[in-house]
């Protein structure tokens, strides 16, 4: 679809429909402020931005942007392919009825689709950066203002912090708003704010290697897989990040 001279402008309508367009390729960690700051050189600001999510709540790297005219749609057509950081951003024209699709299937955060009621989707996130020594506590203080649920701080074998925390927070709406947090400080560290999912979270106290990690609240994963206990002959580690000391070497016989 395209927009005629025709169409109402200065209204932020075409017609009846509202003016979008859609940017795609954004950094997965991009906010507001950054597509305002995209816009800012044409010397506009969208009325509204729409961020979607993928199936499992993770950032698609695409949003919907409401525009207020059509000037202001002409002008956002001849950013195709401008940098966002490091990235070259599509601008792609967009319609009300594909901003709907997308609010009735869940697909933008902090906004219910109709099997989204309780507004969850994308309201999990991932820290990355945090000192070894953050608490639980530090982590609500660095997102004071938002609704936050709860916190986990994967720690490796040795119970030390692996400098990652995975927090969820009420909303979909809380979780988008916590991406502005992206670069902020924990002490002298610079903290990385990145979309998660329900899923990470959930399994977030087992590492990639397989090896199990004691999260801050507690519990611990005790059986990594491709491991048997008991009498049988001990299973091995899969490929993981410990090189000799535990790279595939069996466990020898039991018992």
């Amino acid at each position: 679809m395209s927009y005629s001279n025709d169409d109402q402008a200065g209204s932020g309508e075409s017609g009846d429909q509202a003016i979008y367009v859609k940017l795609r390729g954004l950094p997965y960690t991009a906010s507001d402020k950054d597509v305002n700051t995209f816009f800012a050189e044409k010397a506009f600001l969208p009325k509204k931005i729409y961020f979607t999510l993928t199936e499992d709540g993770r950032a698609s790297g695409e949003c919907f942007c409401q525009l207020n005219s059509l000037e202001e749609w002409n002008k956002a057509m001849e950013l195709d392919k401008k940098e966002m950081g490091n990235r070259y951003i599509d601008v792609l024209e967009a319609t009300e009825s594909d901003v709907k699709t997308a609010m009735n299937e869940g697909e933008i955060a902090g906004i219910p689709g109709q099997d989204d009621e309780n507004n969850t989707k994308g309201s999990v996130v991932r820290l990355r950066g945090l000192p070894y020594s953050a608490t639980e506590d530090e982590v609500k203080k660095f997102f004071e203002g938002l609704d936050l649920v709860a916190v986990k701080i994967p720690r490796n074998s040795t119970g030390r912090s692996t400098g990652e925390a995975y927090v969820r927070f009420a909303t979909g709406k809380d979780g988008a708003n916590a991406l502005t947090y992206n670069k902020k400080s924990i002490g002298s560290r610079y903290i990385e704010v990145f979309r998660s999912s329900q899923e990470e979270f959930e399994n977030n106290g087992m590492l990639r290697s397989g090896i199990p990690s004691i999260i801050s609240s507690g519990r611990m994963q005790t059986s990594p897989p491709n491991m048997r206990g008991g009498g049988g002959r001990g299973g091995s580690y899969p490929n993981n990040d410990y090189g000799g000391k535990y790279g595939n070497s069996g466990g020898g016989h039991g018992g």
